[in-house]
């Protein structure tokens, strides 16, 4: 019987979750994971019994083995870059408080394009792309304490 740890878990998840998918149905050997938005079941499939068979249809019944989804989240992850806080500080994302931010999630930026402030000790340091590509998250809130080398934004590079 293939067992399936709980970082596995939440790396199937996350994949399944960061797609268009309202559903999917993943079955690997004897295991078996329903997703839908907002829940997860799994199951052993020798303990499901036809009534199970009954349940909600999914648009789409994926049959996946680890090693597919090891390369979906490589290539996932090889298209995405993290950029990180080179120094403890504030993070703002605007010059001032009545300016617009530097970037939103959408935003296409290039290399030499700022991203955002960290201030540290009454300095205000510009943090630069690094990368040419799209903003699809902003991992930190206006005003926020942040750490050196925590992750500010994902971008997918293009």
């Amino acid at each position: 019987m293939i067992t399936l740890d709980y970082k596995e878990i939440c790396e199937i998840i996350k994949v399944v979750s960061d797609s268009n998918l309202y559903c999917a149905e993943i079955k690997i050997k004897e295991m078996y994971m329903k997703m839908s938005k907002g829940s997860v079941e799994i199951n052993n499939i020798n303990s499901v019994n036809k009534e199970d068979e009954k349940r909600e249809q999914c648009d789409i019944d994926l049959q996946i083995d680890k090693s597919i989804i090891n390369k979906e989240k490589s290539n996932i992850l090889d298209d995405i870059e993290i950029i990180k806080s080179p120094l403890v500080g504030t993070f703002y994302r605007a010059s001032s408080p009545e300016s617009e931010p530097y970037v939103n999630l959408g935003f296409k930026i290039n290399e030499n394009d700022v991203l955002c402030i960290v201030e540290a000790m009454k300095l205000m340091n510009e943090i630069e792309a690094g990368v040419k590509g799209e903003i699809v998250e902003i991992l930190v809130g206006d005003g926020e304490m942040v750490e050196y080398n925590q992750p500010l934004f994902k971008i997918k590079k293009d």
